[in-house]
Parts: C-alpha cells; sequence; structure tokens
C-alpha cells in the first residue's frame, strides 16, 4: 500500500511595506516592501523585496502621493496585492514670488522707492525668499544707469525660483535760462543747466559728461547735430562751468525758423536722453 501525501496552499503571500514617512521630498518616493510565502513559496524570488514608487507631475505638490501596487503570487497560484501606499508628501513646485516694486521704470535719482515682494510655497514651505535688499527697505536709486533687482526663493526641499525687474534711474533737469523767450537769428544762446536728484538737489560735476546730440522743430522738422558758437564746446559736449556749478553750452543761431526748437542731449551713465527747449523770432 503506497500512501501519497498531497500538499495544497491555499494561503495568500504575506506582503508588508513600509507607511509614508510624513516628510516633504522633492522627488518621488520609494516605499519599500517584503514578501514572503511560508506554503509552496513565491513564484518570483524578486517579490522578496522591492519598491514601489510615487509618480507626481514635475511643477505641482501634494500631501496625498500615492504609490502604484503590484501582485505577489505564490508557487501554487495565490495572489497578494501589495500597495498602493498613500500619504507620502512630494513637492515638485518651485515657490511662487510676486515682486510688486521696483517695477520696469524710470526713477530719478536718489528717489525713494520702497522694495515690494513676498515668497510663497504651497509645499514644503518657504526656506528663503531674498533680494538685493529685505521688503520694505529702499532699493538702490543712488546712481544713474539701469539697474537689475533680483529677487531668489527657495523651499525646504532644495525647489528655487528666480524673478528680476530691470529699472532705470535718470538726472533730473533744471533749467537756468528762459526756455519761453524767443530769440532773434545771429544770436548766441548759451543754454545754461543743472543735474539735480529727486529732492531738487544740485548733482552736477565735471566728471559728468552731457553730449548735444540733435536739434529739432516741435513740429517735427528739420533735424541737426548742434551748432556750438565757441571753442569751449568740443565734440558737442557741453561745459563744465564751476562758477555756475552746471553747464553750458552756447548755440550760434543761424538762420533758424520761427518756433519751438528742441535741443535733444545725452548725459554719461543716463539711460534717457533729455530735452530742452528754446524759442525763435
Amino acid at each position: 500500500e503506497q500512501t501519497l501525501i498531497v500538499q495544497i496552499d491555499k494561503t495568500q503571500p504575506a506582503v508588508f511595506c513600509d507607511a509614508a514617512d510624513g516628510q516633504w521630498h522633492a522627488a518621488d518616493v520609494s516605499i519599500r516592501c517584503v514578501a514572503s510565502d511560508a506554503a509552496s513559496g513565491l513564484d518570483n524570488a524578486s517579490d522578496a523585496t522591492f519598491a514601489l514608487s510615487t509618480n507626481v507631475t514635475f511643477g505641482t505638490e501634494t500631501t496625498g502621493a500615492a504609490t502604484g501596487s503590484r501582485q505577489v503570487c505564490d508557487v501554487a497560484g495565490n495572489c497578494s496585492i501589495a500597495g498602493p501606499v498613500s500619504g507620502n508628501r512630494v513637492d515638485k513646485n518651485a515657490p511662487e514670488i510676486t515682486l510688486t516694486s521696483p517695477t520696469d521704470t524710470i526713477y530719478v535719482l536718489n528717489q525713494s522707492v520702497i522694495a515690494s515682494y513676498t515668497c510663497a510655497d504651497g509645499g514644503s514651505g518657504v526656506a528663503g525668499c531674498t533680494g538685493p535688499v529685505t521688503s520694505g527697505a529702499a532699493i538702490d536709486t543712488a546712481s544713474a544707469g539701469t539697474k537689475q533687482f533680483t529677487v531668489d526663493a527657495i523651499d525646504n526641499v532644495g525647489n528655487a525660483a528666480t524673478v528680476s525687474v530691470g529699472y532705470g534711474v535718470t538726472y533730473n533737469i533744471a533749467t537756468l535760462y528762459d526756455q519761453d523767450e524767443a530769440h532773434r537769428p545771429g544770436s548766441s544762446l548759451p543754454v545754461r543747466l543743472r543735474l539735480t536728484d529727486a529732492k531738487g538737489a544740485n548733482v552736477s560735476d565735471a566728471e559728468i559728461i552731457l553730449n548735444a546730440v540733435q536739434l529739432t522743430t516741435l513740429d517735427g522738422g528739420a533735424a541737426t547735430r548742434p551748432h556750438t558758437a565757441i571753442s569751449a564746446n568740443r565734440d558737442s559736449n557741453f561745459r563744465y562751468d564751476s562758477r555756475l556749478r552746471g553747464y553750458v553750452y552756447d548755440f550760434q543761431i543761424r538762420g533758424r525758423v520761427a518756433g519751438v526748437w528742441a535741443i535733444t542731449f545725452t548725459v554719461a551713465g543716463d539711460p534717457v536722453e533729455h530735452t530742452v527747449t528754446f524759442r525763435m523770432r
């Protein structure tokens, strides 16, 4: 008599996966899982240890990312499902920067302009939010020129963002002659002016070069290079007068038509072309 032993396995494999750790992650989370089967054994040996991962879209953030799942079977054909494991915190989104001041505009030298910016992050939170000055402090308008204001932000898992705005700083022009006085042809017109800041302070200096570039009528008429009346105005540059504490350009008015004329000039370092006027009889 023979005895036939039949082994029957009706038990599913045992599967265990780690829980979400409650921490924020900059990349998809990989959760460790283990499986075993005490009866017939695992059908696939690689199922003994494996990982389940989340798949969060770039540019988003969530507190409830779920992993995928995996079927684990034994040799007898009993199967268990591992996962999904939910509750994972994944932050693939950079902080949002709101920069309201300065703006892409032109400010006057020494004008008081207050920086205003904020950084926000809906995921792991803001770890840093920095600009050239802190929000609420005055920006740089201490010199003429084009400038850049950049705000950098980073969150607690390393996602970073940058926002920049360019702005300019110009001089105010204070004329020291009567722009409404009518001049006759053949006369010499001394155009006198000063550079001033936003508070009206005289900031003229012999080292700052003013260059006359064009002479036009305000009705859109003839455009010419300015004609100087004296040799002190070389290269169409204004000359600095230390007694005036300002600048002088002597125009020789030769046969100009009647009306209002505009003198366009540049100031070294200043992003803005300036214009003053005079009147012809």
